[in-house]
């Protein structure tokens, strides 16, 4: 590639990075803008009506009327751009596609058994405020050549005085972090997404500002846990079911790998202990 030409490519690239941010804080600010009027709304009294009301949202392609299936008290700024981030998308694949043929639904979904409803970044606790009962997968989809092609997103549900509302996100500073957080992945999989896949259960402990945080991990075929802290410092899984099919362990720092079991066949259990 010529120099020139290339260097050319990276600007522009950079440009529509640029513009996308600035479209990012536009968006939320306006979101938050909106928040107010939005709460004066008459809220679903039901789940399905919930439901119903995102479905018809999706098909018109209102935006407006999807943030006004928010609870809105209290909800902090980083809340309104993650939701900028998702109406973008939404509007884009919107864009790409001629409306009259695009499929829209939406489905209620339980809660997975091991969802948390807070969690705690660099020092900061994020927690819902209405009590979550469930999840809502909104999706949009249409027929692209012969390839069904689609567009997703799913949000944690519940209730406040009556009425439904998806969460929203509420922040509380509770310390001073001493270091800031590393995202840290714990994945489990075992390359089979079948119904013979194996169930697995075992239990997970990292650091977070100089404290130690245990949790479970279980699933079938696969699972992926996300936490925030300063290291994992230990990891136990193994199968429940599934014979001698295989399972494998990764588990990874700040995008870095420091832990792969690769994939095991036997039933003997998958351990990690960080080494000091």
């Amino acid at each position: 590639m010529d120099g020139r030409r290339g260097s050319g490519l990276i600007r522009a690239s950079q440009r529509i990075r640029r513009g996308w941010n600035f479209m990012k804080k536009l968006l939320a600010v306006s979101i938050f803008g909106f928040a107010a009027a939005f709460n004066s709304f008459s809220a679903p009294t039901s789940a399905e009506q919930l439901r119903s009301e995102f479905e018809a949202a999706l098909k018109a392609g209102d935006t407006n009327a999807f943030l006004s299936l928010f609870n809105w008290d209290g909800v902090s700024n980083s809340m309104n751009l993650y939701l900028s981030t998702t109406i973008h998308s939404w509007s884009e694949f919107r864009s790409r596609y001629p409306t009259n043929q695009l499929h829209a639904f939406a489905w209620l979904h339980p809660l997975p058994d091991d969802y948390e409803t807070e969690g705690v970044i660099n020092g900061i606790r994020y927690g819902p405020n209405v009590s979550v009962v469930g999840m809502m997968q909104g999706s949009l989809s249409v027929d692209d050549n012969g390839t069904n092609t689609g567009w997703d997103a799913e949000f944690p549900y519940g209730e406040k005085s009556g009425g439904f509302y998806f969460a929203g996100t509420t922040t509380e500073k509770i310390y001073e972090p001493k270091t800031k957080d590393k995202i840290l992945i714990v994945e489990v999989n075992s390359g089979d997404i079948s119904d013979n896949s194996p169930a697995f259960a075992g239990t997970y402990a990292y650091v977070q500002n100089g404290l130690e945080i245990k949790k479970g991990i279980k699933g079938k075929g696969t699972a992926h846990k996300i936490s925030f802290g300063d290291y994992v410092k230990s990891c136990f899984v193994q199968k429940t079911s599934g014979g001698t099919n295989l399972l494998e362990l990764e588990i990874s720092e700040d995008g870095k790998k420091i832990f792969d079991s690769q994939m095991v066949e036997t039933n003997d259990s998958i351990s990690y202990e960080k080494k000091n």
